[in-house]
């Protein structure tokens, strides 16, 4: 399996170490294989949802890496059309 040329999760993650976050933390499930290969060279802590049960489980399973912190954002890397500049302002 090839990852989607449309698949913005690579924008996502260098936008993300932009901001110098005390961690980077990426769920992934759908084609996880494919993504932890493609995205290896990333550092960030990969989470691996077994089950795909929406965006509220998705956070829930990053909740035992992000509990102490108080600032969260939670994105979306299987968007099209992200804009990396456009999300700065």
């Amino acid at each position: 399996m090839t990852l989607p040329e449309s698949l913005c999760l690579p924008a996502f993650i260098e936008t993300a170490h932009s901001l110098k976050p005390e961690g980077i933390h990426v769920i992934y499930g759908h084609g996880a294989e494919a993504i932890r290969q493609t995205l290896s060279d990333h550092a960030v802590n990969w989470i691996l949802q077994t089950t795909q049960e929406g965006t509220g489980h998705a956070v829930m399973q990053a909740l035992p890496y992000i509990r102490n912190i108080r600032k969260v954002l939670v994105l979306y890397g299987d968007v099209p059309s992200f804009n990396p500049i456009r999300s700065k302002n």
